[in-house]
């Protein structure tokens, strides 16, 4: 049962009217357990499914805590946005709840509860709560766990390969680490190569928008768990086709991601027109007054004007679509895409979002737009960033290059389409696991 649907107004069942269904519940002695969420459906549903803009446990064990107090004796399962075992163990310390329920937490690691009691925190792959496919036809799907959903598959046992080789994986990006990771549990001979002083690759920059930290997760268990396996990581290490031919590698994992593409129009060559990935690195000064133009339908674009927002910029949003994130509006990201938390801090930081329009030149401090539908142009003045969120393009000049001249030469993640996390990690996954 909803603690408390979050719906206004005496049509809504808040906390109080919930404690004394409870209570009648109770009373009628055929109730073994209370099992507590948030919220209910529609919009309050993004509370029932949380997304990483809402804290770990921060609504779902208040909840579970206030029904715990108003009964006497009958147990109560706190649930959702629990993804940690500390943050379990301390909330049944605390006695806020008597059992704590994880859904999403164990499709992203099935061994969640294993791991815990064995002590191996280190080695469980935490839910990011990404909502970027967690259910899709009624079967679990994970961004981190290509497994999930999966089991009975022949993918989901990774066995010995008949022959050993001699692997290298370019890229320390998520599909490179996934690549490595499964080739070295295969029992190959693994070499990671990362160009940068840290694995990770765009997922770095991801995680530094606001409510997006938890993407560093996926760093951290990759990482975690190539560190323990048996591969050689060269950082700081950037491969050309010749250093890799001199190695003589059986298998070559080209993982080298992609790049922002930045759309031109007239006046988009100046210094002032840059990239998501400049501004969240905080590579560039962005001023007082910026430009978020995004066309992809996906997160840079508001997470950018989000970011910079809460930094006290003035941020006009430009989408040429009927709307910002239009690509996530699907099942699997329905619940990311209309989260009125987003709107909710976009509205609070200032954020203004113009729908079907487009930049049509840039002039200095101007930047003129027109409206995709009317073509009606009009002018915003006083401009002294456009951030273009227009997509990514692959890093693939190498695979090219080194197209034809080693035994096996596969390419995962963003260098063979710019895409999201899962399908970085999937692809990396599979080609892994039949080399």
């Amino acid at each position: 049962m909803s603690g408390d649907d979050l719906y206004p107004g005496p049509q809504g069942i808040d906390s109080e009217k919930t404690k004394k269904i409870a209570q009648e519940l109770e009373d009628t002695g055929v109730v073994d357990l209370l099992n507590i969420s948030v919220g209910h459906g529609g919009l309050t549903n993004t509370y029932t499914i949380a997304p990483m803009y809402v804290p770990p446990a921060s609504i779902s064990v208040p909840m579970a805590s206030a029904i715990k107090q108003a009964v006497k004796s009958i147990p109560v399962i706190a649930c959702g946005r629990i993804n940690d075992p500390a943050i379990a163990e301390k909330a049944l310390a605390d006695g806020h709840c008597d059992m704590v329920g994880l859904v999403r937490g164990q499709i992203a690691d099935a061994e969640f509860g294993n791991k815990s009691r064995e002590g191996r925190i280190e080695d469980i792959r935490l839910c990011i709560a990404c909502n970027q496919g967690c259910n899709i036809d009624g079967k679990p799907k994970c961004t981190q766990n290509l497994v999930s959903g999966r089991e009975t598959q022949e993918i989901a046992v990774i066995k010995p390969a008949p022959k050993k080789k001699k692997v290298m994986v370019v890229g320390g990006g998520p599909a490179g680490m996934e690549a490595a990771r499964v080739s070295a549990l295969k029992g190959h001979d693994v070499t990671l190569y990362e160009k940068e002083n840290k694995l990770g690759g765009l997922v770095n920059t991801l995680s530094k928008a606001p409510g997006r930290e938890e993407f560093n997760q996926v760093t951290r268990f990759l990482t975690n768990q190539v560190q323990k396996l048996d591969i050689k990581i060269k950082l700081e290490t950037e491969v050309t086709a010749d250093s890799i031919l001199q190695e003589q590698p059986d298998a070559v994992i080209m993982a080298t991601g992609a790049r922002p593409y930045v759309e031109m129009v007239p006046g988009s060559e100046t210094s002032q027109v840059v990239s998501p990935s400049q501004v969240l690195n905080g590579e560039v000064n962005v001023g007082d007054c910026a430009i978020v133009y995004e066309c992809t339908g996906h997160v840079e674009g508001y997470t950018t004007a989000d970011f910079l927002g809460e930094k006290g910029v003035h941020v006009e949003l430009l989408t040429s679509q009927v709307s910002v994130a239009t690509g996530l509006m699907v099942p699997a990201g329905m619940i990311t895409a209309r989260n009125p938390i987003i709107w909710q801090r976009l509205r609070k930081n200032g954020v203004n979002i113009r729908e079907h329009t487009k930049i049509k030149q840039i002039s200095g401090r101007h930047v003129t737009l027109v409206d995709v539908w009317s073509g009606e142009e009009s002018t915003l003045d006083n401009i002294d960033t456009v951030v273009m969120a227009t997509g990514y393009l692959p890093n693939n000049s190498l695979y090219k290059e080194l197209s034809g001249q080693v035994k096996e030469l596969y390419a995962v993640g963003d260098c063979t389409i710019p895409r999201r996390v899962p399908e970085a990690i999937h692809t990396a996954y599979l080609t892994a696991f039949y080399i």
